[in-house]
């Protein structure tokens, strides 16, 4: 459906990317765009709209906020990927448009950020070595 209907693909695909200076090829999924925070600000501006809710990305605590809190992505699968063991989370918009959000841990997030610690600490020693040697 997405590659038959270009909205549809971009609302699905299209990526945030702080270093974006306009709409670029999204080379990481080889579908749709990147944008960088003034296509959201152009965007809002041309909708008369304050904020953009979004979802189907990843983000580490279930939750995100870009282009000065313009845009939130929102992704409700805990541990969606086993090395990063990554928080959801769920917005609930109020009567009153206030933003409240719900994040679930998983059992495993702190396992996974020791593991991910530890695996740095070793690069860095190694380069660390690496430097010493010269």
């Amino acid at each position: 459906m997405a590659k038959k209907d270009p909205l549809a693909c971009d609302l699905l695909w299209a990526d945030p990317d702080k270093d974006a200076k306009s709409f670029e090829p999204n080379k990481i999924r080889a579908i749709s765009y990147i944008f960088g925070p003034n296509q959201v600000d152009e965007f809002c501006k041309n909708n008369n709209i304050d904020l953009i809710i979004r979802a189907h990305q990843v983000v580490e605590y279930g939750y995100a906020f870009f282009a000065d809190r313009r845009l939130i992505t929102v992704f409700s699968a805990s541990r969606y990927q086993a090395e990063l063991a990554n928080y959801a989370a769920v917005v609930v918009v109020s009567k009153h448009l206030e933003l409240s959000f719900t994040q679930l841990k998983p059992e495993e997030f702190e396992q996974a950020r020791d593991r991910e610690d530890n695996r740095r600490g070793e690069a860095e020693k190694e380069q660390t070595t690496a430097n010493l040697d010269k």
